[in-house]
């Protein structure tokens, strides 16, 4: 499992903020965050007429909202980490994700990781029985990543798992356009891959006690792929501008008409193209708090 563990290792430097330094930008849960996506089908262009940070928001007392994880004003971002809470008596997380199924880190779903969950599907099979096979740049490894396609923990693979899937990699429907992702489509850029991972807490705590820890997307930058013979993140890899980090989907609880509940985000840290040791993690310059409040 190299990727795990090279993803452990970033992770791990990213929780341990550096408080001499900043990165610029400004990082918020986006209340009102209209429909972007990618607006061809190279990715190239993107379609994001509500890119505003919306702070404030007042939702029906049943059904479900999403909300976006933005950080606005970025340059040569390469990693993201933060804890969010709100108040459990009032929201419930229903979903937190990014790319749906990425089952190779490559941020971006393929025909193999589809045919595989379409296959785990049709034999009824729980999902921690979910093998995936793929070179990751350092050599052909095999993992078992049905979490991925478990929103709800229940360790099944659901019809609408299973549909959101298809109709996001088969389709375009609803596949956001996330940083990792976005940069994995501009692989013209001349590197060979822009691989991710991501981990977020369970959402079974979350939904429990409204914290969610550690919530953290990287790219992996490799030697001869991202990196330079000395080691250092080559200029270009890492994403530039207005990142889209991931989606969280909220549903008010029972009886709340007239509550409210903030969400706060603390410890953010990000990595960027500077970054070499764990004096390089740096605090997100600017940090915002929504609040949800139910009718």
């Amino acid at each position: 499992m190299r990727t795990l563990a090279a993803f452990i290792i970033v992770m791990v430097t990213m929780v341990v903020p550096s408080l001499a330094q900043t990165i610029p930008g400004t990082i918020g849960f986006d209340l009102n965050p209209g429909t972007p996506s990618f607006s061809d089908i190279t990715g190239l262009a993107i379609n994001d007429s509500d890119s505003d940070i919306d702070t404030a928001r007042t939702v029906p007392a049943a059904g479900r909202f999403s909300t976006l994880v933005r950080l606005q004003g970025v340059t040569g971002l390469m990693g993201v980490s933060f804890d969010f809470n709100f108040n459990p008596s009032v929201l419930t997380l229903v979903e937190i994700r990014e790319t749906r199924a990425d089952l190779n880190f490559d941020s971006r779903l393929s025909i193999q990781e589809l045919n595989a969950v379409i296959q785990l599907a049709a034999q009824a099979k729980p999902v921690d029985q979910l093998e995936f096979t793929y070179n990751d740049g350092t050599g052909v490894i095999t993992t078992k990543p049905g979490i991925l396609i478990d929103p709800n923990n229940n360790g099944q693979l659901d019809l609408s798992d299973l549909n959101a899937i298809i109709l996001e990699a088969a389709l375009d429907i609803n596949d956001v356009p996330f940083w990792t992702e976005v940069q994995r489509r501009r692989q013209g850029q001349g590197f060979q891959r822009f691989e991710s991972a991501k981990v977020f807490d369970d959402r079974d705590d979350i939904r429990t006690t409204g914290i969610a820890e550690d919530n953290t997307v990287v790219l992996l930058a490799r030697p001869g792929d991202g990196r330079d013979g000395s080691g250092n993140i080559v200029s270009g890899y890492g994403f530039s501008g207005d990142a889209i980090l991931f989606e969280v989907i909220f549903q008010p609880k029972a009886g709340q008409s007239g509550n409210s509940s903030a969400i706060t985000i603390q410890n953010a840290v990000a990595i960027d193209e500077s970054f070499k040791s764990l004096s390089d993690v740096k605090n997100i310059a600017n940090v915002l708090t929504s609040t949800v409040t139910v009718q």
